[in-house]
């Protein structure tokens, strides 16, 4: 992973952000390899990239997903910016959608999604919450 990447996603205030019905889970440092499973590689290792249009390229790295629905989020490692992306699976074929014209933009959408979503996490554990405050 980029050092400029790895640097950003230290200054983030946390690895997930709710807004109620879904949210963004980001990797750590950690979990960014296994994250690769099913996108640039497959369980047993081999590669899944390929230059043809509509495949997973080999340029793209997970750096997390997308909660309700879990399509990915991937930066593109040979742009200088490291631009971000998504992308829905499971529909045959990669059409990727920029979300962020760089890692340094995006990191600033991601602190500012956690600071507005504050309080709206997930609503069964907020029911919880609120049933165990009565």
């Amino acid at each position: 992973m980029p050092d400029r990447y790895n640097q950003v996603r230290k200054s983030l205030s946390g690895a997930k952000v709710s807004y109620g019905c879904g949210g963004i889970k980001l990797f750590s440092a950690a979990e960014v390899e296994d994250g690769q499973i099913g996108y640039s590689v497959s369980r047993d290792g081999s590669s899944l990239c390929s230059d043809e249009n509509g495949a997973w390229q080999p340029n793209w790295v997970v750096i997390g997903y997308e909660t309700a629905c879990g399509d990915p989020l991937f930066v593109d490692t040979d742009a200088a910016t490291l631009p971000v992306f998504t992308a829905t699976h499971g529909q045959g074929a990669w059409e990727p959608i920029q979300i962020a014209a760089s890692v340094e933009t995006f990191g600033k959408c991601i602190d500012e999604f956690s600071r507005i979503s504050s309080g709206r996490g997930n609503l069964a554990s907020r029911m919880r919450s609120q049933s165990a405050q009565r």
